[in-house]
């Protein structure tokens, strides 16, 4: 049986920071990789700076775990493996899995017209299906630009219905659905009412127990209760001329973001696409695939994952967001694969 190299990394850190996860085949002795991993964190493991929690497992093991830096410098708290992130648009996979399943169940056809789902939607002349919304093809406006411009109204106690209004509503497309590919947040927003209008559980629920539960994921949650406490939670940074600063929080906004996870969890998550426990092996690579546009084409994007190249090999992965990066990736190429998460 051949060996998996799996790594987890969340990171708090300033904003012009870049940091590099160098992963190698054939794994020299434990100290060496040990003593490697810290030099490369090492500029951001000291009192005063934001920094990473890093795990690391071998063959569903964890073989390594340790946090840099600090997980809230107002308090004086470091980062440990078992800090909280907010992980931003790493949420995504998590959403398209949640509608993936569905499909696997029969309650819904990632071909559908939205409009099955969302009968409020106003646009008769395009037809976006499920899809385009997973694969960033549908031509959406911008929701959170949207609602800058948009007329006061009621305030809502569901911010994600709020968002779904504003997306029906719109009368036009930035382009033809499947035609070119446009990363938008709003896309998602609306998989994560779907899947609460299709499961009648919110995405929460849902994700909870159709994907957490079932593989341990005991501190991963989607965070639509801006009011909840989250013990052991980091916070985000960001850096410039004068300073780290801390930043905002998306406030209950799910299914393009508002996820918390921990490096342990995620270790469980990179492990499903290994050995898949939640899913099927076909559901699983479909989700590693590139989108073909209508001209034909790809675009480099799966269903909430980015698809792309590093010196000569095969990469999938998804980034950030200010004050908090983690790019969950996995490399193949000469014969093995490794996965792993910066």
């Amino acid at each position: 049986m051949k060996k998996r190299a799996i790594a987890t990394c969340l990171f708090v850190v300033a904003a012009a920071a870049i940091v590099s996860f160098v992963a190698a085949c054939g794994p020299p002795p434990a100290e060496s990789v040990t003593a490697r991993v810290d030099k490369l964190f090492a500029e951001w493991n000291r009192p005063d700076s934001p920094g990473c929690s890093l795990g690391v497992s071998r063959n569903g093991v964890v073989v390594h775990e340790r946090g840099y830096g600090m997980a809230n410098l107002e308090l004086g708290v470091a980062i440990t493996p078992a800090s909280v992130f907010h992980v931003a648009s790493i949420a995504k996979q998590f959403t398209a899995m949640s509608i993936l399943l569905l499909a696997q169940r029969g309650q819904l056809s990632l071909d559908d017209d939205v409009r099955k789902y969302i009968p409020e939607w106003l646009d008769h002349q395009h037809r976006v299906t499920i899809r385009h919304l997973l694969t960033h093809t549908a031509g959406l406006r911008d929701v959170f630009l949207l609602i800058e411009l948009a007329a006061p109204r009621e305030n809502s106690s569901d911010r994600n219905e709020a968002l779904l209004r504003i997306l029906a509503r719109q009368r036009g497309l930035n382009f033809k659905p499947g035609t070119e590919h446009a990363y938008n947040n709003g896309g998602y927003n609306l998989l994560g009412s779907i899947v609460k209008r299709v499961s009648g559980q919110s995405l929460r629920a849902f994700a909870d127990a159709s994907i957490f539960k079932p593989l341990g994921m005991k501190q991963t949650h989607f965070h639509d209760d801006p009011a909840m406490i989250v013990p052991k939670r980091a916070s985000g940074y960001s850096g410039g001329a004068g300073g780290l600063r801390l930043t905002g929080e998306a406030s209950a906004v799910v299914g393009n973001a508002g996820l918390y996870t921990t490096t342990r969890d995620l270790l469980l998550w990179e492990q499903n696409f290994a050995d898949v426990r939640v899913g099927n092996p076909a559901l699983v690579a479909a989700m590693q695939e590139p989108t073909v546009l209508t001209g034909g084409n790809s675009s480099p994007y799966g269903f909430g994952l980015q698809i792309g190249r590093y010196r000569g090999l095969r990469t999938i992965g998804h980034g950030r967001r200010p004050g908090i990066r983690r790019i969950r990736g996995a490399i193949s190429g000469s014969g093995a694969r490794d996965r792993g998460a910066v």
